[in-house]
């Protein structure tokens, strides 16, 4: 279903239409003139298949582009920390226990551990780190998970409910909070 919606939206396009294979470079007025013209939906399929140069110079040529590029761009950034934090913590298994004690881990990005390097971890050490609010979803890939250790991390007595009420897993404070 995507892929015909993204003819469609390629086949739309007259020579003067940015597609995913327009370069960066010859991006021209007219070209985006043609774009703004067309639904939203249609813009945003074809700035999915855009790479991320494409994608900022089209951003700054209108106000609506920008609107719809800006959410791409945002997206596409979170998921490189994300991939790029998930081969970080893949250094640090051993055996079925995680160790990110002492990382200066300010967030953890949901969909890190969706990866099958992490299925059999049944610990994760997390104290001493930045984590103020943990998201939802954040450990669900881990079927192992037993327990969490989480103290020294800046969690509010708030946060620290919302993570009982939310993990089925043993969760370790040892914090003022807690």
């Amino acid at each position: 279903m995507k892929k015909l919606l993204m003819i469609a939206a390629l086949a739309a396009c007259t020579p003067f239409c940015i597609s995913a294979a327009t370069p960066p470079e010859t991006v021209d007025e007219a070209q985006t003139m043609k774009l703004t013209d067309m639904p939203d939906w249609q813009i945003l399929q074809i700035m999915e298949q855009m790479d991320n140069q494409t994608l900022g110079r089209i951003a700054k040529t209108s106000t609506r582009l920008r609107q719809l590029a800006l959410p791409e761009l945002a997206r596409r950034e979170e998921k490189l920390a994300m991939l790029k934090q998930r081969e970080e913590f893949k250094q640090h298994i051993k055996e079925n226990r995680l160790f990110l004690t002492k990382k200066d881990i300010t967030h953890i990005y949901s969909g890190v551990f969706d990866d099958p390097a992490f299925s059999k971890i049944q610990t994760i050490y997390l104290h001493h780190n930045k984590l103020s609010t943990i998201p939802a979803g954040a450990f669900n890939n881990l079927p192992q998970l037993q327990t969490i250790v989480l103290y020294r991390n800046p969690l509010t007595p708030e946060e620290i409910e919302s993570l009982r009420k939310r993990f089925s897993v043993k969760l370790m404070f040892f914090s003022r909070f807690a």
